[in-house]
């Protein structure tokens, strides 16, 4: 038993040694999170507690990371479909959520580590660097952008006007 709990800390320790700057805030990260087969392991970086917030459905459980310390739970890969996992922090006076994160879709990540900040955005590190993470279990991605026609002037020298519309019956279905 006390192998199979040694085999768990020892990724989860050497994984988070130094949190990187994210991108959009240019503070570093609070939380770092890295989700295995057999376990979930979370870091906190800050001064402050984090709360990490697992839900399933209408269930929820909080759970408390001290500050400079971690958290290693150990699971099946089965205990990870269908949760969802948020980080919460109250800082300067406000409550601060960040989006939420598929465990199994963190997990199809290849054991990617997941960083989190001041903004609500989760960063994955591959490779050395950080992107924007979206795992698209509650329409976390960005929207997508609209398309808009734009009428272009044609060779004419009235071309600032659009171009005729011709009035056709549409075909049948």
């Amino acid at each position: 038993m006390f192998q199979n709990l040694f085999a768990a800390l020892v990724p989860a320790i050497t994984l988070f040694a130094e949190p990187p700057l994210l991108p959009a805030s240019s503070s570093p990260a609070s939380v770092g999170l890295r989700v295995e087969r057999d376990f979930v392991a979370a870091q906190n970086f800050s001064d402050a507690p984090r709360w990490i917030v697992l839900s399933s459905g209408s269930f929820r459980a909080l759970r408390v990371i001290a500050p400079h310390s971690g958290e290693v739970w150990t699971c099946s890969e089965d205990c990870l479909w269908d949760v969802e996992l948020q980080v919460a922090d109250t800082d300067g006076g406000a409550l601060h959520v960040s989006q939420s994160v598929a465990l199994y879709g963190a997990l199809e990540s290849g054991g990617q580590t997941l960083w989190f900040g001041e903004s609500p955005v989760c960063w994955v590190e591959s490779e050395g660097a950080l992107e924007p993470w979206f795992s698209g279990s509650s329409g976390d991605a960005p929207p997508a952008p609209l398309h808009v026609p734009v009428i272009r002037p044609s060779n004419r020298p009235d071309g600032d006007r659009p171009p005729p519309i011709d009035h056709k019956p549409l075909p049948p279905f």
